[in-house]
């Protein structure tokens, strides 16, 4: 309806709606593909794949909790949830094309890396793969921040780099890493774990 205004603020990736691109006030949530780690027998796909590996999910950024999961509805339970803290990279892939009746399948790919998990997500258009990506990255670098600012305001040094730089801050017996500072693993809805 044009004129219209909602309260609701919008998402990507709907069944219903054309892309958007987001600001930092924006839902980060919506349908994406994921594609499986394993391989997809043809003979034996479910039949929400949409081709052989691939299949819809709905994706949902936790602006609360600073996670991303997704799940195979949107009322259903998350099957995974990654802290955003914990995300070391979310890199643009391939534009992929799968033919299929009526009309090829086109999927623009990106990566998201939080070790050891590794997942492969595909948006229906150019413009919703960067609303995720350059929206994951900001949500990423809140999500550090703010992970920093708990380990300062307790005294304690927590290792949000590369996994290069957690080997080094691994703790000792007694709970420091070899420079010396205090160490701890934190949950975002406590300070100390």
């Amino acid at each position: 309806r044009s004129g219209s205004t909602s309260s609701r603020r919008p998402s990507i990736g709907s069944r219903h709606s054309h892309a958007r691109v987001l600001s930092s006030e924006d839902v980060l949530a919506g349908w994406l593909k994921k594609k499986h780690n394993r391989q997809t027998n043809m003979l034996n796909m479910n039949k929400e794949a949409i081709h052989c590996g691939w299949a819809k999910r709905f994706f949902n950024v936790d602006e609360s909790q600073g996670t991303i999961g997704y799940a195979k509805a949107e009322k259903k339970k998350q099957s995974v949830v990654l802290p955003l803290a914990d995300i070391t990279a979310v890199t643009e892939g391939a534009v992929l094309e799968f033919p299929s009746p009526g009309h090829n399948v086109i999927i623009y790919s990106f990566l998201i890396k939080c070790p050891p998990v590794e997942l492969t997500v595909g948006a229906d258009s150019e413009e919703m793969r960067e609303a995720w990506v350059s929206g994951l990255r900001e949500r990423i670098a809140t999500w550090r921040g703010r992970m920093m600012q708990i380990s300062q305001s307790v005294g304690y040094h927590v290792a949000l780099d590369s996994p290069a730089s957690s080997k080094a801050s691994t703790p000792n017996s007694a709970g420091r890493d070899p420079r010396g500072a205090k160490t701890a693993r934190f949950d975002l809805n406590s300070e100390k774990v």
